[in-house]
């Protein structure tokens, strides 16, 4: 997909190792994409940061403590929250493996979403925040809502086309 696009292909790692390739007999992280783990990217105008793994619920890869997701929602205060205070925005995109908790979050342990990204959501207000990891099940399963700091959460299992607001 990288090479048929003329826009950056974004991504977070999730806590399965899907996100490696294997090329001649080694395991690499995949070409043309990038990685927005711990990282902030800005892309004409837009200011995104991403946070990839899940909150720890057994051992393996992608198994974050909780002092290790909260670091991470932290991470880019020196540059975001002045940002927010200026333009009510300290980060347009939070793009994230695991959910926020709420109605997109899973019911079982393993999906419950990390209470970290509400911190998150309080200091930077971001316009959109994008995850995956739960399933989607049931008729109807809830794949956006509005919080009450107005961030727009999107569930983007298999894809999500968005706008942002």
């Amino acid at each position: 997909m990288a090479t048929k696009v003329r826009v950056p292909v974004l991504f977070v790692p999730g806590n399965h190792g899907e996100e490696w390739v294997w090329e001649e007999g080694r395991r690499k992280r995949p070409g043309g994409v990038v990685n927005l783990h711990g990282r902030l990217f800005r892309y004409r105008g837009l200011l995104l940061y991403g946070i990839g793994g899940v909150p720890r619920y057994r051992e393996g890869e992608g198994q974050l403590a909780p002092g290790e997701l909260f670091h991470l929602a932290l991470k880019p205060f020196p540059v975001a929250f002045p940002r927010r205070l200026l333009r009510g925005h300290g980060v347009d995109v939070l793009l994230t493996h695991a959910p926020p908790p709420g109605p997109t979050a899973g019911e079982d342990f393993a999906h419950r979403g990390a209470s970290a990204f509400l911190l998150f959501h309080r200091l930077f207000r971001p316009r959109l925040h994008v995850h995956g990891h739960t399933p989607l099940l049931g008729a109807n399963p809830e794949r956006r809502h509005r919080t009450l700091l107005g961030v727009e959460v999107i569930h983007a299992q298999g894809y999500a086309l968005v706008q942002l607001p």
